[in-house]
Parts: structure tokens; sequence; C-alpha cells
């Protein structure tokens, strides 16, 4: 295929409104903010991709991220893309240069250059980067609240067709989470798998108490146990129930997975981890390993939601749900068509289709050039 060039960028921010609120780094927020950034080809297709720092979780501000994106987008213009791009192989790091961009920025410039290159070759994303892809892909759903909320969430998750439930834990002591986590699995029984997530809330007693007495719900696995992580080697020796890397990952290098022990999955989340060329890198290092690659959200909108399910769809472990149930937490989206789940997964038709309907009335244009 021919390189595409980009004559022409726009940034747009945003701010949704949320349905209830949202609590990140020990903050509640009642919106999410972000940035859209579209690129136009001299034929006149054009395609969007997203920069969304997660307030408590991410490096750079959004402030941040608009002016480094203000600053670079013009440099971009009318300069030859690398034909090689699609490879997500250290291509879009020499393109981009030496330079040192946020990693929301990163995914949000790499998603609309391969978006636009997908739009002169007319196939979704996922058809650019691979032969073949699926046609859905499976979701799992995000239980957050207490025990009445979560019991009403998963029975409406179970009745909605979804196979895979994440549940967050550590937000409680951990006896509580223990009682939580027991009548919810008597609630899912073999109707749907259950991951939990404890975005590294116990201590490694803790945890052992926790694992000790869930060890027969047949958990898939459990997302960073441990406010130390290097202490889950000596967690891994206790106990059989599986464990995911999820914020370890921004520690790490890919080439660093070879010399950890065997995890059940890695959690890439492109927003964080600086883009999809480097967890392309990730997903890589596993593909030898029986090491589950999920592909999770950062709460974006569903500009980030479709990019994130056109990627799951190329470098996911095929037929496993990811993590992009999210888009319940706004009271409007950014699409005028928006994203629908129908039976817990992704049609990746209707989803390219209705990826491409953004509604700039409700954005605020940043830079147009």
């Amino acid at each position: 295929m021919d390189p595409v060039n980009i004559v022409g960028a726009t940034l747009f921010r945003y701010r949704l409104s949320l349905t209830r609120p949202l609590y990140l780094g020990g903050q509640r927020h009642m919106s999410r903010d972000g940035l859209l950034l579209r690129f136009r080809s001299a034929s006149g297709s054009f395609a969007w991709g997203e920069a969304a720092p997660l307030p408590g979780f991410s490096e750079e501000t959004l402030d941040e991220t608009q002016a480094e994106l203000v600053e670079i987008l013009p440099e971009l213009l009318n300069v030859e893309m690398l034909d090689d791009l699609t490879s997500l192989d250290q291509a879009f790091e020499r393109w981009l240069g030496a330079t040192l961009l946020p990693p929301s920025a990163v995914f949000a410039i790499e998603t609309a250059a391969l978006g636009l290159q997908a739009a002169e070759e007319s196939t979704p994303l996922a058809g650019l980067l691979i032969d073949n892809p699926p046609k859905v892909i499976p979701v799992n759903g995000l239980v957050v609240g207490n025990a009445e909320t979560a019991a009403r969430r998963v029975t409406d998750l179970l009745d909605d067709g979804f196979r895979a439930i994440k549940i967050k834990v550590g937000r409680q002591p951990v006896d509580k989470d223990i009682a939580f986590v027991r009548s919810l699995a008597t609630l899912i029984a073999a109707r749907a798998v259950l991951r939990l997530d404890a975005n590294r809330a116990w201590s490694l007693p803790d945890a052992v108490t926790f694992v000790d007495a869930t060890a027969d719900l047949g958990i898939e696995y459990i997302e960073e146990p441990l406010a130390d992580p290097d202490e889950l080697p000596m967690l891994m020796e206790r106990t059989p129930v599986p464990f995911a890397l999820d914020e370890s990952l921004r520690e790490l290098n890919p080439t660093d997975l070879s010399g950890l022990p065997p995890f059940a999955a890695i959690v890439l989340k492109p927003t964080l981890l600086g883009g999809l060329e480097r967890c392309a890198a990730f997903a890589r290092a596993v593909k030898e390993r029986e090491t589950k690659v999920v592909i999770s959200s950062s709460f974006e909108s569903s500009v980030g939601i479709a990019t994130l399910a056109q990627f799951a769809a190329a470098f996911g472990t095929p037929d496993t749900p990811h993590g992009l149930e999210t888009l319940g937490w706004f009271e409007r989206d950014v699409l005028s068509e928006s994203l629908r789940l129908h039976q817990g997964c992704f049609e990746m038709d209707r989803l390219h289709r209705a990826a491409a309907t953004v509604d700039t009335r409700f954005l605020q244009e940043v830079l147009d050039v």
C-alpha cells in the first residue's frame, strides 16, 4: 500500500458529564475531559484519534497534552508517513523521531494516522493490521459499588449476555471483600468467568487472606493485588489463584516479561502505556507463553473505545473478553451513532461505521492547521 500524507489536522477538546461519580486517585470526578484529533488526507479521507489522560493515573495532564499536540501537529503535515507504520514495530518511533510526547498524545497520533491509512484502503483498522480479523469482540462487564448495587449490576450483565465479569476489590477491609466477592460469585455461578481487580490495594498478608478464602471460586485472575508488586512472586508461590499485570507494565519494558513468572494475563491500556505500538510490543513478548492479552480502556470516549476494540481484534487473545465496557458512565457521548454492545460483544462492522459519526457540535476547536 502507498503511504498517505496528512494535509490537515484539527484538534478538539471535549467534556462529558458522568452518570455517577468516578473516583480516580482519591479524587471525585463528575465529568471526563479529553482531546479528539482529526487527520485529513489530500483525497478527503479523515480519521480520528483520542488523547484523554486519566487523572490520578496518567503522568501528564490534559493541558500539557494539548500543548504538546498543538506544537507537533503542524510538523506532521505534508510529511510522508513511513510505509511500514502498520507493522506497529518501531515505525512510529522512527517517524515521530526523538519527540518525548506524553503517552496519551502518542495514542492519539498513532490512531489517527493508522485510521487515515485504513480509510484510504477502505478497511477497518483491524483489517489494516491483520488478515481476517474477528467479526465480534467480547467484552467483560465492570462492577463497581456496594453489595446491593453490585448485585443488581451483576444480574443485569448476566441478563445482557456478558460471559465475563470484572469486579473491583480492595476498597474495603479484606474480610468484607471476601464476603462481597463470594456473594457475587454465587450469583454468577457458571454463567460467566469472574475477574477481580485490586489496583494494588492489599498488603501481602491481606492478599494471602483473600486468596485463601476465595481459591475455590474459580477466579480467572486477580489484577495487581499487592501494594508492593515486588512481593507478587511470593504470593504466587502461596496460591494457585492466577494473577494479571496492569499498573506494573508501566514500570517494565516488553523485554522484561521474559524474566517474570508466568502470569495469567497482561492488561494493556494504550492511553497509559504510550500507544498502540508499545502495547503491540508487550503483546508480542508473551505470544509464545500461556498469557492472555487483554485490551482495556482508561475511560475514553467512544472514539477511543472503538480504536481499542479494533486493536483488540488484531493483538488481543482471540475470543477473550476485553475491558471496554465503560461507556455507560457517560450521560452523552461524542458520536451521533452510539456504539452498542450485543450479548456482551461489539459487532465490528457496526462499530466501524458508528466510530466515523463524530458530532463536532459538542466539541471545542483548539487548533486547525
